[in-house]
């Protein structure tokens, strides 16, 4: 397998992204979504967001179809790095 390609600082905000092999049959892969499977690790201020326990093991990334994630990631980018102007002192 691949190492994770990153994008950004962790201390702030880090998209880690690599391909993996997918192991489902041909006529079972989504059509609509590409067939491109990989992992994906989101990261902002040290803590992975994409932390998680698969089968009794603790995970921090992501596995699944990219299109519909990375689709995902463009709809919210406003809404991810949106930050207020409060009027506090």
């Amino acid at each position: 397998m691949t190492e994770f390609v990153r994008f950004g600082s962790p201390d702030a905000f880090e998209l880690a992204v690599r391909w993996s092999p997918d192991r489902e049959p041909r006529q079972r892969l989504p059509q609509e979504h590409g067939w491109s499977t990989g992992e994906v690790r989101i990261t902002v201020g040290h803590i992975v967001l994409t932390r998680h326990e698969f089968h009794d093991a603790d995970r921090e990334h992501l596995s699944w179809y990219l299109s519909p994630i990375m689709a995902w990631l463009i709809d919210q980018w406003s809404w991810l790095f949106h930050e207020e102007a409060f009027s506090l002192p």
